[in-house]
C-alpha cells in the first residue's frame, strides 16, 4: 500500500496500492469506527478482502480524486509505537 485516507463526509475509504497500474481504490460505506481498525491493522491488505468480502462497493479512483486535498483541519492518525 501506497497511501491510505478516509472521506468523512461521503464515509469512504481510499486506498492506493503500490503494485496497480490504476488511482487506487474508493470503498464505500465504510463507518468510521471500521476506518480506525484498518489503520491499525497490521495487514491492510487482509482488512480490504474482509472489507470487499461482504457486500460493500468499491470502485477506481478518478485522476481527480487522487489530487483532492485532504481536510487540512483535521489531524490524521499516527502510530503510537516509536
Amino acid at each position: 500500500m501506497r497511501a491510505f485516507r478516509y472521506d468523512h463526509l461521503n464515509r469512504a475509504l481510499q486506498v492506493t496500492w503500490r503494485n496497480n497500474n490504476n488511482h487506487g481504490y474508493i470503498y464505500e460505506g465504510v463507518p468510521y469506527e471500521t476506518y480506525r481498525s484498518f489503520a491499525r491493522a497490521a495487514s491492510k491488505g487482509r482488512y480490504v478482502n474482509m472489507l470487499t468480502g461482504g457486500d460493500r462497493s468499491y470502485r477506481v479512483m478518478t485522476p481527480d480524486e487522487v489530487q483532492a486535498p485532504s481536510n487540512p483541519e483535521r489531524k490524521g492518525l499516527s502510530s503510537r509505537v516509536r
